[in-house]
């Protein structure tokens, strides 16, 4: 059970006030807040605020049909009858001026010309003087505010004139002193005359067979540098090259023959340069399984297996042509292709550039022989030779390739003196070449020699690197693979040349007798 009893209900309250209205406008171009018809209570305050917009300002301000002025701000004070108030606006009249620029010959203003600049604005000029120019004066509305190189009219309120004079710097001369010692030249030479501000770059080189040994600016070292420039010179200067004769190099070879057969140790030779370019594999000596066939000992070689980029260079010993013709090379090699090449370069000036003899990209016998006459490093005095293998990646890891060198032979003949080729020896027939292994290399007593087909009847001779033949005998009934032996005993040390000869085929290797 539940109930709810109420009683003596009673509603009270006062007699509300009287209220009034403002109704408040405002004309294009600006606004009043708050706007509209606002309701004020009998004896309360109510104030409005005027704002014009962008470009117009406040043009008067009507209460009760009555102008209070161009006021931004109004209040009703203990309102007790309706109101109106508006607000009207009228557009800023924009008030501009002209500053006149101008510059005389030997140099500018910037900005130049009739420039416009609006009333209580500020405008800024530079000023700059050309080359051999500098800045005389600069005149504002007539009058010298001195060689100034800029001006800026603040709050502008009239028109302005501002104009830039120069006058040319007398030119400054200096004088710079350069000389050069024994052994090399400086150019240019002498007493050399230089405008004050300039730079004068000079080139020293040496002659043949020295180095330039240090440069002296103002008696301070500057190195041994082949040019050096004074920049912006502003007074006289001395400079003065020395230079030195270049050591012997003792890896230089200035005597031919050449032979390298990798055996005097399991390491790259003296003198020989093994690089990496790219990747981390590089050439080594020793021997390689599935390597180079038919030579003795230990060769170079570079071998690798895996799918990393890998490129790697043999570089050879420099060597001095000057007093040599008929430059020759000659070596045995092996390449395995697997996505690589192979390439064999030479050099004249010491290994600075390369110039591309050959390229391989595709595998070889084995062995395989290079032989080839390169006439243009005759006469040269700073030639290298480069055998480079450039893997560029890729395919399977298990894959590899390699580049087995052996027997590096290098021969030519005495400049003045006349060469007489085996071929012209011989014969020049048309006929194929064959491969020939002859063992051990260099040789004392006797050299073992296979042959990579049967021979019924040819003949063998020996030659030196004249081309004079210094023994021969006939060969018949010779196998494949099958190995024979002939005296080289009674030969002096040095490089020869072994040549088999049969009715159809040739084959040609280079010798070492110890």
């Amino acid at each position: 059970r539940r109930s709810w009893s109420v009683d003596d209900i009673s509603i009270t309250g006062a007699t509300a006030g009287t209220m009034y209205t403002i109704h408040a406008t405002a004309g294009a171009g600006g606004a009043i807040n708050p706007a509209g018809n606002i309701t004020v209570a009998e004896g309360n305050n109510q104030s409005f605020t005027i704002t014009p917009d962008s470009g117009f300002e406040i043009a008067d301000v009507l209460v009760d049909g009555t102008s209070v002025g161009a006021l931004s701000s109004y209040t009703f004070n203990n309102v007790s009858a309706n109101h109106t108030i508006s607000a009207a606006f009228e557009e800023v009249q924009v008030v501009s001026y002209s500053i006149t620029a101008t510059a005389a010959s030997g140099g500018s203003i910037s900005p130049s010309g009739t420039i416009t600049v609006n009333e209580g604005s500020s405008q800024s000029f530079t000023i700059s003087a050309d080359q051999g120019y500098t800045i005389a004066d600069v005149l504002v509305d007539g009058a010298s505010v001195g060689a100034v190189s800029s001006y800026t009219f603040n709050n502008v309120t009239a028109d302005h004139t501002i104009h830039a004079a120069f006058e040319e710097v007398p030119a400054v001369y200096y004088t710079i002193t350069a000389s050069a010692g024994t052994g090399g030249t400086i150019t240019p030479s002498g007493t050399v005359t230089v405008l004050q501000g300039d730079n004068q770059t000079f080139s020293i080189a040496a002659d043949a067979g020295y180095m330039i040994d240090n440069v002296l600016v103002n008696g301070a070292s500057a190195g041994a540098v082949n040019s050096y420039t004074f920049n912006n010179v502003q007074a006289d200067q001395t400079i003065h090259a020395s230079f030195v004769v270049i050591p012997d190099d003792p890896c230089l070879v200035t005597s031919l023959p050449y032979l390298q057969d990798f055996n005097a140790s399991a390491f790259v030779p003296e003198c020989w340069n093994a690089e990496v370019v790219a990747g981390s594999t590089s050439w080594q000596v020793g021997t390689l399984s599935g390597g180079l066939s038919g030579t003795t000992g230990n060769y170079a070689y570079f071998f690798y297996q895996g799918n990393q980029t890998q490129v790697a260079d043999l570089i050879s010993p420099p060597f001095d042509f000057s007093a040599y013709s008929g430059i020759n090379l000659e070596f045995k090699h092996r390449y395995v292709h697997d996505r690589s090449i192979a390439e064999l370069y030479y050099s004249i000036d010491n290994g600075n550039s390369w110039a591309l003899i050959q390229t391989w990209n595709s595998s070889t016998a084995n062995p395989a022989i290079f032989n080839q006459n390169l006439a243009t490093v005759a006469g040269q005095p700073n030639v290298r030779f480069m055998w480079r293998l450039n893997y560029g990646g890729g395919g399977s890891v298990r894959n590899s390739r390699s580049w087995s060198i052996d027997d590096v032979a290098v021969t030519g003949v005495v400049a003045g003196q006349t060469a007489h080729s085996i071929d012209a020896l011989l014969g020049e027939a048309s006929v194929e070449e064959f491969a020939m292994t002859a063992f051990p290399n260099p040789a004392s007593d006797k050299l073992y020699i296979s042959l990579s087909q049967d021979v019924e009847r040819g003949s063998i001779a020996i030659f030196d690197l004249q081309g004079r033949q210094v023994s021969a005998s006939e060969l018949n009934n010779i196998n494949a693979g099958e190995s024979f032996d002939i005296s080289v005993e009674n030969l002096p040390q040095g490089m020869f040349i072994i040549r088999v000869l049969t009715e159809n085929h040739t084959a040609t290797q280079m010798i070492r007798v110890k």
